[in-house]
């Protein structure tokens, strides 16, 4: 390449920690056009999330929620806007 960028071929997915998905479902499937994929959980770090389509491209995004106090999404500022958990390219 001939500058600095990543040159980014494709998005797998992002991943957005929030303290409820339920009020940040709306945002992405009303305002964005997401559908839903469906709904998952894994009680090993304590998270629950949604997965979903994202119109028109390959990538999947995620909402995720901490399910209990230990959950490593408690790490993540929720304050002035909910933390980025990851984003896998």
């Amino acid at each position: 390449m001939d500058n600095d960028k990543m040159g980014i071929k494709r998005l797998d997915h992002v991943c957005w920690a929030v303290e409820r998905i339920d009020d940040a479902l709306p945002l992405l499937t009303d305002l964005m056009g997401m559908t839903v994929e469906g709904r998952f959980e894994n009680k090993e770090v304590g998270f629950r999330g949604v997965g979903l389509r994202v119109p028109g491209g390959t990538g999947h995004f995620e909402l995720l929620e901490p399910s209990d106090e230990t959950s490593y999404l408690h790490r993540f500022p929720t304050r002035p806007w909910p933390g980025a958990a990851s984003c896998d390219l």
